[in-house]
């Protein structure tokens, strides 16, 4: 059998988002419901081989992530917030984002799993469901160094944001609100000094809300 696949992408390239992966995952599950030959087991291993992302994507909800990113472990207690994305004008190229971390940690051959351990830790017992309790860190910001990731960042923390961080590689950030009043109006603050934002609330499939 032969299909067409026509994809329209609502996440941009190379903007951090991980919008080739979710793509990439809702094709898998879209060739399985025509086709209904793989179980999500078998769906899980294929979609390791395309993107360490996918597994992620392909599951859905709350994990921690270890890995290249396709080992993961389902989190029980989901967290909550308030959160506006805003997407930078540049774009940054993923694997130049790894490398220059390679170079800088000379491949990470003196790594440390001390705070993976005490993240993880933080992750899986939470203080509180709120997602501004949570210990934030993105290490691809210190190569990934732009004007625009530290002017939508201020521009969150003056209309209400408890945390701001940059997803992925860059250059979009997402920052964490109390409620979703704030959440809007830096929205709007954002899409007047000429980025593309979002305001949004945290789901999760197998919760009703």
């Amino acid at each position: 059998s032969k299909l067409h696949i026509h994809i329209t992408k609502r996440i941009p390239v190379g903007a951090g988002l991980g919008g080739g992966s979710s793509d990439g995952a809702a094709t898998l599950r879209a060739l399985n419901q025509v086709f209904g030959l793989a179980s999500m087991d078998e769906l899980l291993c294929i979609a390791e081989k395309i993107g360490s992302d996918l597994p992620f994507c392909l599951l859905g909800g709350y994990y921690l992530c270890q890995g290249r990113g396709e080992k993961l472990t389902k989190i029980e207690k989901p967290f909550y917030g308030d959160f506006v994305v805003a997407i930078g004008n540049e774009r940054v190229s993923t694997p130049k984002a790894y490398k220059d971390l390679d170079v800088k940690y000379n491949n990470f051959a003196n790594r440390s799993d001390d705070a993976c351990l005490s993240g993880r830790k933080t992750i899986e017992n939470p203080i509180s469901t709120n997602a501004f309790d949570l210990p934030f860190y993105n290490i691809f910001e210190e190569v990934t160094t732009l004007d625009e990731i530290d002017l939508i960042k201020e521009i969150m923390r003056k209309n209400g944001a408890e945390q701001t961080l940059m997803s992925g590689s860059g250059p979009s950030v997402f920052g964490v609100f109390n409620n979703t009043a704030d959440a809007h109006n830096a929205s709007l603050a954002l899409e007047n000094s000429g980025f593309t934002a979002f305001a949004c609330h945290s789901v999760y499939p197998e919760v009703n809300i």
